[in-house]
């Protein structure tokens, strides 16, 4: 069956007006009538993936030694995650059914224009990977966002919380959709009764299982996904003629230009909410066990509205585009708020706060007015050729593709008909690529937060602790505090607020001057031996980032 897909859902595009697309002849591949459903070996790969899924969750919640009881477990797996699963799992978090059928069509529809999406994704995983993650890791928080509160107050936590549900409970009923649609047109099923089924079983696994589960399942969810991609890849290619045959049609189409999710979100989502929002409301911290089992409770509800969601999903049209705009609504805001804090010492809560709902209204104001400017047809997206006029072995388009890439074409790249009718052109804020709202969103969060932080007068430097800050800046402040001398003092008062640190320098000038030579104006200039000992009568955090620095 997957053979049958990857050969019947190929186009050969060669163009011989700008308007007009034929297939070329290709009823050498086919021999007899594609079946475009399940049989019993899909059938037996499908069940097979939903029951081991299930046994893992199973596994880990009753017969693991360690037990899903306590939050570090059902949140962190307990902190004893092996690299190839974690490293599988977040890829697979990543890569859903918007990524497997949503992206062929997007680049057939539009071209592989969409491939340069890649340079930003490789600049901001090596970006996280050297200045946000090693700031959270070295915490060792259970909620990232954690982090905001430590760095600036419990407000900024909440918002950056709120940002990052609203992107899921967006983004995840997509995710459930795409697959259930392309299961749905090769079974036969009903979309509404196979997108509950599906959803089941990963809300079995993952809210018995916890992160564990999640992980595990997840990395061999990757390793099927990539072999099945692999295999598609070298059959369509082998049964159309080869890459350069691939090549060529292509560009002579215009199509080259150069210019698991579910589980993850719903287990990240469930310890947002607990952590964020119910923990703080709550006068005596409850235990460990009863802390576990509300984050299931919290994991199953998410679960089922997700699956609710995927209702209204059905009705958006392009989905691929509605998907990247909602997450660029709350995605930039929210890394402006992690790099407010973790690159600028001097910005404060009332800085984060502001740029960060100043962000969020404005880019929600952009993509819902963009997405009403295309529905109401105003902004119609330029597509490539895909007329199947003329091409008399197979037929009409809707006979040469199968049902499954009609259905993904229609959901993720049919825009509304026009009429001949003159249409106001929207404002040139609403005609902006949808790919770059994340980049927007961050750009003016940024520009508000350092703005507002900077005329509030900014935070006290000497409170923010150096473990909140990204690598880069920390080394910068560790080098400035370890050339720090304290010039041109007299026996009357050192130079430092601190009353301890006074007595300190009295007391060693009266017993001794070992430790002070004088200038040519008679002032007491502290050796460099001495610094760490005033810093520990000031600052006993400084002091101890010193030390590592010197050992």
């Amino acid at each position: 069956m997957v053979q049958n897909m990857a050969v019947s859902n190929f186009v050969h595009p060669t163009t011989q007006r700008e308007d007009l697309l034929l297939l070329t002849p290709i009823q050498e591949v086919f021999q007899e009538k594609i079946n475009n459903t399940f049989g019993w070996f899909d059938y037996i790969l499908f069940c097979g993936m939903l029951v081991v899924s299930a046994i893992i969750g199973i596994y880990f919640a009753f017969f693991a030694k360690q037990k899903q009881n306590t939050t570090s477990e059902y949140l962190m797996g307990g902190k004893s995650m092996g690299l190839f699963p974690v490293a599988m799992s977040l890829i697979a978090s990543w890569v859903s059914g918007i990524t497997l059928l949503g992206m062929p069509a997007e680049i057939y529809t539009f071209g592989t224009q969409f491939w340069t999406g890649i340079i930003g994704i490789f600049l901001s995983t090596t970006a996280a990977g050297l200045f946000y993650i090693p700031v959270i890791h070295h915490l060792q928080l259970t909620s990232s966002y954690e982090y905001l509160a430590m760095r600036f107050d419990y407000r900024v936590r909440t918002l950056g919380s709120a940002l990052f549900l609203i992107s899921h409970l967006l983004y995840i009923p997509i995710v459930i959709y795409l697959p259930a649609l392309a299961f749905s047109q090769v079974s036969g099923v009903n979309l509404h009764l196979v997108t509950p089924l599906v959803s089941l079983v990963c809300i079995f696994y993952t809210s018995l299982g916890g992160l564990k589960a999640v992980v595990w399942t997840d990395a061999i969810q990757m390793i099927m996904m990539f072999g099945a991609s692999i295999v598609v890849v070298i059959i369509g290619t082998i049964a159309i003629g080869g890459p350069s045959v691939v090549m060529e049609r292509s560009h002579q189409s215009g199509r080259i230009e150069f210019f698991n999710t579910m589980s993850t979100g719903l287990n990240a989502m469930s310890g947002v909410i607990y952590e964020d929002f119910i923990l703080p409301c709550l006068k005596n911290k409850p235990s460990e066990e009863r802390a576990s089992f509300s984050m299931k409770v919290m994991c199953v509800l998410l679960g089922i509205f997700c699956v609710g969601m995927v209702f209204m999903v059905e009705k958006l049209g392009a989905v691929i585009q509605v998907s990247a705009s909602f997450a660029g609504i709350t995605s930039g805001p929210l890394l402006a708020l992690f790099t407010l804090g973790m690159f600028f010492r001097w910005t404060n809560a009332k800085g984060a706060l502001s740029g960060g709902i100043f962000g969020l209204v404005v880019m929600g104001w952009i993509v819902f007015s963009s997405q009403y400017a295309i529905s109401s047809g105003q902004i119609k997206l330029p597509v490539k050729p895909m007329n199947t006029s003329g091409c008399e072995n197979l037929g009409n388009h809707i006979e040469t593709l199968s049902p499954v890439t009609e259905s993904i074409f229609h959901s993720l790249t049919s825009t509304p008909a026009t009429t001949e009718e003159e249409i106001e052109t929207p404002w040139v804020l609403f005609r902006i690529s949808y790919t770059l709202y994340s980049m927007m969103g961050f750009i003016l969060t940024m520009i508000v937060g350092l703005g507002i932080s900077w005329i509030s007068g900014g935070a006290d430097t000497e409170k923010v602790s150096l473990d909140l800050l990204t690598p880069l800046v920390r080394r910068y402040h560790e080098k400035r505090l370890k050339k720090l001398h304290v010039t041109k003092v007299d026996s009357s008062a050192l130079l430092l607020r601190s009353r301890t640190a006074e007595s300190f320098v009295e007391k060693s000038v009266t017993e001794g001057m070992e430790n002070y030579s004088k200038d040519k104006n008679g002032h007491f200039i502290v050796k460099e031996e001495m610094i760490r000992q005033l810093l520990m009568s000031v600052n006993h955090e400084e002091i101890s980032r010193m030390n590592k620095i010197q050992h």
